[in-house]
């Protein structure tokens, strides 16, 4: 008797955490076929991901969160297995099979929220998100978009929502040492005003944006300007101009336009990047999209483009 209560008990200590804790799974296929200026045409994955939320409330107002996301390549069945590899939406394409996206956990309340682990940046959260709105290569910011060894504290009050975020990482296996942070503020429905900042220690530079965005008569206006400086080194600007509608209730275009300047070693390079997005969502998490992208950096004029299917679930 006594050995099946003792089993009972450590059964249910071991299921606790089960119990109270709401667990969702999600993911993403996302694969699309690409056509360059030389003809070549080729299948690639294009931020294909997996993951899974974690949420449990702690009472008086709190609760625990915690995320765990994997991005995965999805048109090669060979591929290998890898924590490191970058599979971001701005064209990274990974063919390495598995890489971590996210893995943070957290406590939030009235006092905001406050998470530790890999994450998206405060700088992407509250620039990026405005400013980089390609599927896949185009004009995007130059700020970071995830970030490793990170503690971020966000907040929201009103029509402004702030975070604020730290690299803690003297070993420098994620990134480095680092600070940043962002401002959203929407003073009304069709009017936000966005900054943010970002310092990395151990590469000597800095990173500072605005955007401001405008919605009229269907139409959304973004304007977003970027300076980066690395100790001595260089200077980059990029400006970004984003014009997105919707022209039914399913079908959705974007234009892009984008201009970088980099002063590096006494010389100047250049490059305007533009793309055509358009998005037909079929409903039922499933949408068809197409991406025109054109480069031009003076010395190379280079189009591509990429026709894709998603299905979110």
């Amino acid at each position: 008797m006594n050995r099946k209560l003792i089993a009972v008990a450590v059964a249910g200590v071991v299921a606790a955490p089960v119990a109270y804790a709401d667990i969702s799974a999600y993911g993403r296929i996302n694969n699309r076929i690409v056509i360059a200026d030389n003809d070549d045409t080729n299948m690639e994955t294009s931020g294909s991901r997996f993951g899974f939320k974690g949420s449990s409330d702690l009472g008086n107002g709190m609760s625990a969160f915690a995320r765990y996301e994997f991005g995965t390549t999805t048109d090669n069945a060979s591929a290998g297995m890898t924590a490191e590899a970058d599979d971001h939406k701005h064209g990274g394409v990974n063919k390495s099979g598995l890489n971590r996206r996210l893995a943070f956990v957290g406590m939030s309340g009235s006092f905001g929220s406050v998470s530790l682990g890999q994450q998206w940046s405060a700088y992407f959260q509250h620039l990026g998100t405005h400013a980089s709105l390609n599927i896949i290569n185009g004009p995007g910011q130059i700020g970071p978009f995830r970030t490793g060894n990170t503690v971020k504290y966000a907040h929201s009050f009103g029509p402004v929502s702030m975070a604020l975020d730290a690299r803690v990482d003297d070993a420098g296996d994620g990134g480095g040492n680092g600070v940043g942070g962002g401002v959203t503020v929407t003073p009304m429905n069709n009017v936000t005003i966005a900054g943010a900042f970002d310092s990395n220690d151990d590469s000597n530079t800095d990173v500072m944006g605005v955007a401001g965005i405008l919605g009229f008569g269907g139409v959304t206006v973004t304007v977003a300007h970027e300076q980066s400086e690395t100790g001595d080194e260089s200077e980059t600007n990029n400006t970004l101009l984003w014009l997105g509608t919707s022209v039914t209730d399913q079908l959705s275009v974007t234009v892009g336009y984008g201009t970088q300047e980099t002063e590096a070693g006494g010389s100047t390079t250049e490059k305007d990047e533009l793309a055509l997005i358009g998005v037909l969502n079929m409903g039922g998490g499933l949408k068809l999209w197409g991406q025109f992208h054109n480069s031009d950096t003076g010395s190379m004029d280079a189009d591509t483009i990429a026709l894709g299917v998603r299905m979110d679930f």
